[in-house]
């Protein structure tokens, strides 16, 4: 009979753990992470591509409540002077926002806005935590928002901000 409950409380610690894991990963990204690079591969092409410079800028909130907010963008940005240099401004970020879950060791965001309308509706992205540093993956390759027609594999690598 011991044995019996034993097995239980296994059974149930067990069948709690992903439940645990999910909150444990949620609680790690609250806050606000700064980008530190933002590289991507294109499918049949063997080179990796800093498609928003070597320097980009901008960074990635996630809330408790499991609601998020991401700008990046070039560093190197000048206001526009005409309809050209506004059009260039659009292909030199990305910015989203939405609601997260988290499955396993996948993010997945479900985007209710976004700087590029073919931008799209559901992301998904291998989330690691290393203590202040959060790398974001793409498990697949993905339509380019860059350079449409192309898919790419991107790797965006983020450091918790601390309040100064």
């Amino acid at each position: 009979m011991r044995h019996a409950i034993a097995f239980s409380v296994f059974l149930t610690l067990l069948a709690c753990k992903p439940a645990a894991a999910v909150d444990d990963l949620t609680d790690k990204l609250v806050g606000s992470w700064r980008v530190v690079s933002l590289k991507m591969s294109y499918v049949g092409e063997n080179t990796e591509q800093d498609v928003l410079g070597a320097n980009p800028i901008g960074r990635i909130v996630y809330s408790a409540d499991r609601h998020f907010a991401v700008f990046i963008s070039r560093r190197d940005r000048k206001p526009p002077h005409n309809d050209a240099d506004a059009t260039a401004l659009l292909h030199s970020m990305v910015a989203y926002t939405g609601a997260f879950r988290i499955e396993g060791d996948r993010v997945i965001y479900t985007i209710d806005g976004a700087w590029n309308e073919s931008y799209p509706k559901e992301q998904v992205r291998i989330l690691r935590v290393d203590g202040d540093t959060l790398t974001s993956t793409a498990p697949e390759p993905q339509p380019s928002t860059f350079f449409p027609g192309k898919n790419f594999i991107g790797i965006t690598v983020f450091v918790r901000e601390r309040a100064p």
